[in-house]
């Protein structure tokens, strides 16, 4: 049976199996997904984050967020310096070769693309 409970680090792995088909295609979507959607979140206020688990230890849906966005706002650098500056954190998203030039946000392959595309 279905059940919530608190966040733990293993459902990191499940947060990927829970995008939409058209990120889930990209291998670079499916590594980055957690850093965007998920882990400032756990890493800066777990006690804040549950999982549904679906009786076997599977987290198949997701409740986080934080209780004080400008907190987050503050705390964000260490997340940046902690995770997104560990090994693990700069081969799933590895840092811009450039930071000059901003790139542009858009994937394609899915709906509201760009005119003629």
């Amino acid at each position: 049976m279905a059940f919530i409970r608190p966040f733990e680090p293993k459902d990191t792995e499940d947060c990927k199996a829970t995008l939409p088909p058209s990120l889930a295609s990209s291998p670079a979507c499916v590594a980055m997904a957690p850093y965007l959607w998920t882990l400032q979140f756990t890493h800066l206020f777990p006690e804040h984050c549950f999982v549904l688990d679906d009786g076997s230890g599977r987290a198949v849906g997701y409740v986080i967020g934080t209780p004080d966005v400008f907190a987050l706002e503050e705390m964000y650098p260490r997340y940046v310096e902690e995770v997104l500056g560990s090994e693990q954190g700069r081969r799933d998203v590895p840092p811009p070769e450039q930071m000059e030039r901003l790139e542009e946000w858009w994937v394609g392959g899915g709906e509201g693309g760009k005119e003629g595309e």
